[in-house]
């Protein structure tokens, strides 16, 4: 870090990280726009990337579906949320399968996973999986 009585930059060896304006008053806090608005989209990314990777390890055709679905310009942000949602509902095995039928007839959306989930449980004459919400403080009996 380097001061001035007007500046304050922020190196990182010889490369310019942060530069702002000084400031003296006790607690304040400086932010930059520009910099606030990289580390929501950098983290961002990050959260995708544990999404993709969690889904990947549980349905390993997740990787295929969302590069054929990068190369139709598909938004992979909800075609993971989608997936992770269809994975917590039906678990690994039937999402795998879902997924390597949407692949086999070439339409790499969640859309066709969620059919192929819903024509496999229709098959088995299964009822509709249900999603138990519980709350995840403990409740006090009185």
């Amino acid at each position: 870090m380097v001061a001035t009585p007007q500046q304050v930059r922020v190196l990182d060896g010889q490369t310019d990280v942060a530069d702002h304006a000084r400031s003296y008053g006790s607690g304040q806090q400086i932010e930059v726009a520009a910099h606030i608005q990289a580390l929501v989209a950098h983290k961002r990314g990050a959260r995708q990337h544990r999404a993709t990777d969690a889904l990947a390890h549980a349905a390993p055709a997740t990787s295929e579906l969302l590069q054929r679905a990068a190369a139709r310009g598909h938004n992979l942000g909800s075609i993971t949320a989608a997936l992770s949602r269809l994975l917590e509902r039906y678990g690994a095995q039937a999402l795998q399968a879902a997924i390597i039928e949407a692949l086999a007839h070439d339409v790499p959306h969640p859309n066709a996973v969620r059919l192929a989930l819903e024509r496999a449980r229709e098959a088995r004459q299964e009822n509709p999986p249900v999603l138990a919400k519980l709350c995840k403080r403990p409740v006090n009996p009185s």
